[in-house]
Parts: C-alpha cells; structure tokens; sequence
C-alpha cells in the first residue's frame, strides 16, 4: 500500500490540480448554508467534471513513454489549460443555470462566475507552471543546490523588514494620522513606525538565533533532548521580562496600541506565551534546514566520490585494452607481417580517441561508432580466418551523446572469448539503434564449447559505469546459448 501510494506521488502529478479543485470545493461549501458531506461531495464532483481535461492529461503525462512532446501532446496541453477555461467561460449561463450541481451566487451575478472559472483555471496554470519549474531544476541538477546560494540569517532580517513595512500599511491608525501631516513629515513617520515594528521584532529573531546555533546545534545533539527542554525553558524564562521591558520603551506600542503592554504589567503571563510559541514553531524550520545543509553535503560528497571512481574506470579500461592490442601488434612484428605498419596507424587512431575523447563526459554517437570500427578494422587485419561481420546502425539523431568508451568492453569481450580461439568459422553481429532518447546495442558472436565465456575485469567495470552513469536507466543483459553468446545493453539517455 505504501509502495502503491510512493509511486503514485512520483510518477502523476494529478493529486496536484485534484488538491486545487478540493481547496475550492472547501471554500465554496464554507459559504453555502448547507454543511453535510453530500453538499461538499456534489460540489467536488462538479468541479472534477468540469476540469476533466486536466486530470485526463495529467494522468496522460505520466503514463507515455520518456520521450519528446509531439504535437499531439501540445495541442492536449493547450486544450487543457487555455482552450477548455476559455469555453467554459464563454458557456458559463449553461453551467450556472443548473448543468453541474454548483451552487448559484448570492449575488446570481455573471461576474462572480466569471470570477470562479478564472480563478480556478489560473490556479490550475499556476501548479502546471511550478511542475515545469520542478522538472527544469531535476533536469538541470538544481533541485537541491539553489537554497546553498540562499544565506539564511540576511533573508529572515529581511523578511522581518518587509513584514515590519507590511504591518505599517495594514495599520487604520498609521493611515488617519498622517492626513493632517505633510508628505515629508509622513514618510518620516512611516520610516520611524517601520523601523519600531523592526526593533519590535528583533529580540525574538534573537531568541531564534540562540535556539538554532547554540541549543539545537550545540545542547541538543551533546546533551540529549532533557537538558535541551531545560536550557529552552531557562532562556524563555531569563529572555521574557527582559523583552517585554525593552518592548514597552518603544512608542509605537503606546501610539498604535499593537502589543498588550499598555498596563505595564512587565511579568503578565501573555509575555512568556508569545516568545515561547515563536520559538515553538521554528523548530521544525530549524531541523528541516539543517537536515538540508547536512542532505547537501552529503549529495556532494556522493557526487565527487562518484566521479572518482568514474575515472578510476576509465583508467581501468584503458590499460586493459591497450594491453590487448600490443600483445597483438607483438605477434605481428615477430612473423613480420605487411600489415604492421597499417595496425601502427590504427592503433595510432585509437590512442588519439582515448586520450583527447576518452577523458570527457560525453561524446557524440557517430564519433563512438567510428572509434568501434576502426577497433574492428584493427582486429580484422589480425585474424586470418573466415569472419561473418555485421555491424549495423539505425540512429534518429547521429550527434546523439553518450559517455565514450562505453560499449568497446562488449566488442572486445567477443573477439577475445568468441573470435579469436575460434577454429572453425565463426561470427560477430553488432547492432546499435536509437528511438528518441532510448538506446540499444546488440552484440552476438559464436564460441566453441571450449572457449572461456566473458568475464572479468572488463564487465565488472562496465556494469559499474552503467549504475553509476545511468541509475535505474539502463539493462544489461547476457545470456548464451549452445554455440552464440548475446550481451545487450539498453540505455536511457
């Protein structure tokens, strides 16, 4: 069940635009004189029905194949979202006479329904917008990172600042008084009542800061959450007086009347709630970002440590292979043979690729097809025995990237246990095609019953730099049967 409901909030982004739809069917049933479970259930029904298209092709979304959006899936999204609000707008004397089972307005008024529809699917644009925004970080490897940029203590000073100068333009008393005055003694005023709500504020974001960097970071991971509660209490119990005195010399609570000091009764209990119920409701904010900077770290170290052993691979792979083709160079040379200086200059070739291509982290397709075939014309130039060799590619888009040196263990692997101790004739087939960003590479030789299967350095390697590379985005796949060894890999770029 929790598995079930896991994948669900991963993969559909449905409950969303559904969230929207019950928020409204909440607000409107808060306002309407019934107040059973049938009246709210009816309206949400309604609400469903008449933005069907957003949950249809949400669902859509999620259940299509990883690929590019075609035409048909852009003009779904803008029936959806732009076509549908604008036909139910433009049908709106329908719905409202008694189509859907959505109340009529106190007003019965054609601008309060406007006002529903437009609100309704503005909000349902609005979540389809932050979606995108999600997906665009996840695609971008931003999703986590951006609040690194963010310093915590100069945004909640902020805030404090902008919430003090809300609270001067929300303030009835601030707005009369200042008719009688002129526009410079008014912005002096509104500066000076701005700065009083600021300073009004400024012992409990001190509260915060001791709670956050010395109690929670220091007390509570040393001492335990018992001696924790106990210096929690102690500093609301020494900070409170303190607080409210310094709050009472302040004006702006005598003149606008916005804190119950009024009697100066210093020690009333209201005083102890206030700080003690702030401090209360940061401490989840506090846990929550510290888990984050601790989560960040963590990613980060895990990325660099991935990326070490990335290139510890590599420099695995490479040896191998170069080891390989000397040894083969070695035999050629001793029988003396016409094609050394040829299997010098592709040798050459190869060497250029791994050293200048080999060491980024991608390549383009044609240029990883090019690599395997110059390997294979090197082999072929060896061997002097009868050879079926295939090697086929359908690729939608050549320049394609994919991480280089990822499939010569596969080739290589066929020539070293199939190919090469073959007596009889034997056979290579290699395939390679692409369908929008999915990838597959077929790779079929023959063995004879005495040749030694793949194994060893070389596949280990590779199916690291595939779990690494490509987690839970890829298959490798190896089977065998009398005379044919198979190895195929599917990537999902």
């Amino acid at each position: 069940m929790v598995q079930r409901m896991e994948t669900f909030l991963l993969t559909h982004s449905s409950w969303a635009f559904l969230s929207v739809l019950l928020v409204v069917a909440l607000s409107i049933a808060a306002k309407s004189a019934q107040h059973s479970w049938g009246h709210f259930l009816t309206l949400l029904f309604s609400l469903v029905l008449l933005f069907i298209p957003v949950l249809l092709y949400s669902h859509y979304r999620a259940v299509r194949s990883e690929e590019q959006a075609t035409y048909r899936d852009q003009f779904f999204w803008a029936y959806a979202f732009v076509l549908h609000p604008l036909l139910l707008l433009a049908g709106r004397h329908f719905l409202f006479d008694g189509l859907l089972w959505l109340p009529s307005h106190p007003s019965n008024s054609l601008q309060a329904d406007t006002y529903l529809l437009m609100s309704i699917g503005g909000s349902l644009l609005l979540v389809e917008c932050l979606l995108w925004a999600n997906q665009f970080l996840l695609q971008k490897g931003r999703n986590l990172q951006w609040m690194s940029f963010v310093r915590l203590e100069p945004a909640i000073l902020l805030g404090m600042l902008l919430l003090s100068t809300f609270a001067v333009f929300a303030t009835n008393k601030f707005q009369q008084g200042g008719e009688e005055l002129s526009s410079w003694a008014r912005g002096l005023q509104f500066v000076s009542y701005v700065l009083q709500y600021f300073l009004l504020l400024l012992p409990y974001y001190g509260l915060y800061w001791i709670n956050h960097y010395l109690l929670i970071s220091k007390v509570l991971r040393r001492k335990g959450f018992l001696y924790y509660l106990l210096s929690l209490l102690a500093l609301l119990f020494v900070s409170y007086p303190l607080i409210a005195q310094y709050i009472y010399f302040l004006p702006i609570v005598h003149e606008l009347k916005v804190y119950p000091l009024l009697d100066g009764r210093i020690f009333k209990d209201i005083h102890f709630i206030t700080p003690a119920l702030g401090l209360l409701a940061t401490i989840p904010f506090i846990l929550a970002y510290q888990w984050f900077q601790k989560n960040s770290k963590i990613a980060a170290l895990e990325q660099e440590k991935t990326a070490t052993e990335l290139r510890l691979l590599k420099q695995q792979i490479n040896p191998h292979f170069f080891f390989n083709t000397l040894n083969n160079l070695y035999a050629l040379s001793i029988r003396q043979a016409a094609e050394t200086p040829q299997v010098l200059l592709q040798l050459s070739q190869l060497m250029r690729y791994v050293i200048y291509k080999g060491q980024k982290e991608s390549v383009a397709l044609k240029e990883e097809i090019k690599y395997l075939n110059d390997y294979i014309q090197l082999q072929q130039i060896r061997l002097h025995k009868s050879l079926d060799l295939r090697f086929e590619h359908s690729l939608e888009d050549e320049q394609l990237q994919v991480p280089p040196l990822l499939f010569i263990v596969l080739v290589e692997n066929a020539f070293k246990h199939g190919i090469e101790p073959a007596e009889k004739d034997c056979h290579l087939h290699i395939q390679m095609k692409t369908e929008g960003q999915s990838l597959e590479f077929h790779c079929e030789n023959s063995f004879e019953e005495a040749s030694e299967l793949p194994g060893g350095v070389g596949l280990d390697n590779l199916r690291r730099r595939l779990a690494l590379l490509f987690p839970d985005r890829h298959e490798l796949i190896l089977s065998s049967t009398e005379n044919t060894f198979t190895a195929i890999a599917k990537l999902q770029l």
